[in-house]
């Protein structure tokens, strides 16, 4: 009997031990999490991913894992059970896909998958090659397939600019280059509205007529159609004003020169590539990918991450391996489930009463 209650002491007193170990630990965490945070991603990354912080890593997962053997009450609890699990793998899936795992997979299992790199890719060639995440030009491993770059664009946010006017005593006047817009110039004067507006303004010729249409495409000659309405309620219109190429600029109706200041496109929106995974000589995937939109294939992400700023000619993945990311995810999810059960679910379970 002795014996027994002596075994139940010990037994209590390494639960304890560990479960202050653990919140120790925990703690320390929190500490580490905050300090990090004034660190910048990049540095960041590396300071979790320092040989300190490795075994650390080791230990927790340890913590975590002897909760099992030493609280034998979390497999009566189902919520604190999955949320116990949840960190586990979450710890166990982080150092699976570390730099240090892949290094210790290559070494002693031949393992050829690299943990994250960068590739160029031109249009209409194939490659498989990853550089140095650094920059660099260092190769450090291929991919078991090809990428092929099919195309390469990129997006604006739309620039509408403004149709303006500047009448005899230099006074100007705008209003935002919109078809149905109207640029009015007071009382006694001409009211200018805006029928259309191009892109890329074209005359096409259909026998003794010329009709104006928009060619589309790149805004290679924009320009806006409008119509006049003159102080006695008549109106004149299919006039014509030019952002460029075509004398001054602008259209002068007695006295008042009517011009269109367009910029163009200024900002990037986006930026797709539309990639071709090819295998064996055969294209066995198509995806456009996006920045925030990757492409999955092969135990990797690649991320749209730059492009040729000069001629648009290439474009820059950054690709991860996705090694430890299931039990990653798993672990959220049991996380994410184990603290619902505990703060809702539990009240819910039949015959149990709901104070209010």
């Amino acid at each position: 009997m002795a014996e027994q209650t002596s075994r139940g002491m010990t037994k209590g007193r390494l639960r304890k031990a560990v479960l202050w170990i653990t919140v120790f630990f925990l703690a320390v965490l929190a500490a580490l999490s905050v300090y990090s945070a004034f660190l910048g991603s990049s540095k960041a990354t590396v300071f979790f991913n320092s040989p300190p912080l490795a075994v650390f890593w080791i230990l927790l997962a340890l913590l975590f894992a002897a909760g099992f053997f030493t609280v034998k009450s979390l497999v009566k609890r189902p919520a604190l059970f999955l949320c116990h699990l949840g960190c586990l793998l979450v710890i166990l899936g982080a150092l699976w896909g570390s730099q240090d795992a892949h290094q210790l997979r290559a070494r002693h299992f031949g393992s050829t998958k690299v943990r994250e790199g960068m590739m160029k890719i031109h249009e209409g060639h194939r490659e498989n090659r990853l550089y140095s995440a650094d920059g660099t030009s260092t190769v450090v491993g291929e991919l078991p397939f090809e990428l092929g770059l099919d195309d390469f664009w990129i997006e604006y946010y739309e620039s509408k600019g403004q149709l303006y006017s500047v009448d005899s005593n230099d006074v100007a006047t705008a209003v935002t280059a919109e078809p149905g817009k109207v640029l009015d110039l007071g009382e006694g004067k001409p009211k200018i509205q805006i029928t259309r507006a191009f892109k890329n303004f074209k005359i096409m010729i259909d026998g003794d007529r010329r009709i104006a249409h928009d060619a589309g495409g790149s805004n290679v000659n924009p320009a806006l159609e409008v119509e006049i309405t003159l102080p006695d309620g008549s109106k004149s219109g299919g006039h014509y004003v030019f952002a460029r190429g075509f004398g001054g600029h602008g259209f002068e109706y007695e006295g008042l020169f009517l011009g269109y200041r367009y910029s163009g496109p200024s900002q990037i929106s986006d930026y797709k590539s539309a990639l071709a995974v090819v295998e064996d000589g055969e294209v066995v995937l198509r995806k456009t990918i996006e920045v925030n939109d990757p492409l999955h294939y092969g135990g990797y992400d690649f991320y749209q991450t730059g492009y040729d700023q000069q001629r648009g000619h290439y474009t820059v993945l950054s690709v991860t391996s996705d090694s430890g990311l299931v039990p990653v995810f798993i672990g959220y999810f049991f996380l994410c489930l184990g603290v619902i059960w505990q703060c809702w679910l539990r009240h819910l379970r039949p015959g149990k009463a709901v104070s209010a």
